[in-house]
């Protein structure tokens, strides 16, 4: 029995040293497993910091060439439009093809005018002749600026920034003065296809323009946006605009989009160095909403409202300007205006020339109506729509006009004052209300032609007719938040032809 128990008491005896070694490098075990986890969860928690930090400050840089973009195509398109030397979109109620039109085919012609050059004007290209060069460029704002800002490399705290598909984004930004010109104009031809399926389409509602009838809640006049498929958007109120971006390219042409240009647009690398990457397009993959802060549509419904009262006159005697204005016997500005080379022949060809006297009668009858009618009615229009504006516009728009031929007609502000104000030359349209007779007398083209005839049987006889009559009209924007050139108002210009109409 002894025996029994120190045998157990010796295997004890043994059996202890061998548990507490087992103990104490378990212990070790644990604690260098331990440090090992925390090591790999600090080195990770250190890498996912800074693989943080490169995604961080690319998204900052690729916010800001989401901002560069923006910013070009609103300052390409908000400096071309406001242009002065955009005649062909000078209103008109004659198309090309001599068809008279109604004042809302007017309006909506403008309209239309202004859509089609918003796109435009994003994706042209100036040409250089003075080297026998074609197509050779000049960039600064639009898409080829925005992609030449975006083809740029630089390093910014410790991580370098680089464009990952260069050679593609050439399609945007096409090389200058290649040799070969075929190769030149085709790659400013695969430019522009691509531009117009990348800023696709200005989304103003120019059929609810056309109306001229603004909606309960429009105090600015029928100014609203629409989508593609129909649905209104806000935030078009004031006359600016959205233009549809879609980075696919999809349209009706393309309606697996275009791959090309989804290849071309570019798409930024962080890069630390250390075999740690990042890659992000510039502008993401969705369509958006392109905001155009410039309230043209506004400019051009005040423009079309002084324009109606001129040309469409409704009141009694001859239907405004468009109606012609007419000087002579009553039995002449009665009669149908007959051209030299229409009659079949059947009245002789009448002199031009007209004396003295008439042509002082033509000329104070035609002024006299002017004032008194035509251009009267304008100014009142004018005033009570400005009138009816929000208190914010107080003292905010101007109307001015240019009635003499002067150097650089489509100028109203004095490139002398800084800030540039209206010049003496512009004179204001509803502080002047009646312009005195001398001053309409200086209206571009406004002499009295001998081309009426009488008929029988009041007798031969002529008077003055004029064949068109050619205005410069001016809107002027002081409101801050819509100037596209801070120190000085925007100043759109309107050429403004009253095509007579027998």
């Amino acid at each position: 029995m002894q025996d029994a128990v120190f045998g157990k008491k010796r295997r004890a005896f043994i059996a202890a040293p061998l548990i507490g070694t087992l103990l104490f490098l378990s212990a070790i075990l644990f604690t260098v497993n331990l440090n090992k986890i925390e090591a790999a969860q600090s080195a990770r928690i250190v890498n996912d910091a800074y693989h943080n930090r490169i995604v961080s400050l690319i998204e900052i840089y690729r916010t800001d060439l989401n901002s560069v973009f923006r910013e070009s195509v609103r300052r390409n398109i908000q400096e071309y439009i406001l242009d002065p030397g955009w005649n062909n979109l000078d209103l008109r109620n004659q198309d090309d093809a001599g068809n008279y039109l109604t004042y809302s085919q007017v309006r909506k012609q403008r309209c239309e005018g202004i859509k089609r050059l918003s796109q435009q004007v994003v994706c042209s290209i100036a040409s250089d002749t003075s080297n026998n060069s074609r197509n050779t460029a000049h960039f600064g704002y639009g898409i080829p600026g925005w992609v030449e800002v975006a083809s740029r490399e630089f390093s910014f705290e410790g991580i370098r920034f680089k464009p990952a598909n260069l050679q593609q984004m050439s399609l945007l930004n096409p090389p200058r003065n290649l040799a070969d010109h075929v190769a030149q104009d085709q790659a400013y031809r695969s430019y522009t296809e691509s531009c117009r399926n990348l800023v696709q389409e200005n989304l103003f509602d120019c059929d609810h323009f056309a109306t001229g009838t603004p909606s309960a809640d429009q105090r600015y006049g029928p100014l609203q946006c629409k989508d593609t498929d129909g649905r209104s958007l806000p935030g078009c109120v004031e006359g600016t605009f959205y233009m549809r971006v879609d980075p696919r390219g999809v349209n009706a042409a393309h309606s697996s989009g275009d791959a090309a240009l989804y290849a071309a647009l570019p798409r930024i690398e962080g890069d630390d160095g250390f075999g740690n990457q990042v890659r992000s397009g510039a502008i993401g993959d969705d369509v958006f909403y392109l905001p155009i802060n410039l309230r043209v549509f506004f400019y051009d419904d005040l423009a079309l409202t002084f324009y109606d009262k001129l040309g469409y006159n409704s009141g009694s005697g001859p239907k405004g300007l468009i109606g012609g204005i007419c000087s002579g016997s009553p039995e002449a500005c009665r009669e149908v205006h007959i051209r030299s080379n229409l009659a079949g022949g059947h009245l002789p060809p009448l002199s031009n020339d007209l004396t003295n006297v008439q042509i002082k009668r033509a000329k104070e009858n035609v002024m006299k109506y002017f004032i008194n009618n035509a251009y009267q009615s304008g100014v009142t229009a004018l005033t009570n729509k400005r009138r009816s504006l929000p208190s914010s516009e107080v003292g905010q728009l101007e109307f001015r006009m240019m009635f003499s031929q002067v150097f650089e007609l489509n100028k109203c502000l004095d490139e002398s004052t800084t800030p540039r104000r209206a010049s003496d030359a512009c004179k204001d349209v509803i502080v002047q209300g009646r312009p005195a007779l001398n001053v309409v007398d200086k209206i571009p083209g406004l002499d009295p032609q001998p081309n009426f005839y009488d008929v029988p049987p009041s007798g031969p006889g002529r008077g003055a007719y004029y064949d068109k009559v050619d205005l410069h009209f001016f809107v002027l924007d002081y409101k801050p938040e819509f100037k596209v050139v801070g120190t000085e108002p925007n100043h759109p210009s309107y050429g403004m032809t009253f095509v007579a109409q027998p």
